[in-house]
């Protein structure tokens, strides 16, 4: 989910058809609640002492990094203050 749900930016600085503007709106849907889910995967990861796997620990830098949108960002970040 990762790969698929990145949002790449155009070239152009119109953001392009109708269809496009609709894709990465699905898209920033998709990787909000992939980054919920990576949480409450980690959460419950760490209730058993259990190692985190790779990919939620990849999910947790995305959600930690400057370059993400805050919609993303702020996922893990409010999750985690509740």
């Amino acid at each position: 989910m990762i790969g698929e749900t990145m949002i790449r930016m155009p070239v152009s600085p119109i953001w392009g058809t109708g269809d496009e503007r609709l894709k990465v709106s699905t898209q920033l849907i998709v990787r909000r609640q992939a980054a919920q889910l990576a949480y409450s995967l980690s959460r419950y990861y760490i209730r058993k002492s259990d190692p985190i796997p790779q990919v939620i620990l990849e999910w947790k830098a995305i959600c930690q990094s400057d370059d993400e949108f805050d919609e993303i960002r702020n996922e893990w970040i409010i999750l985690d203050s509740s």
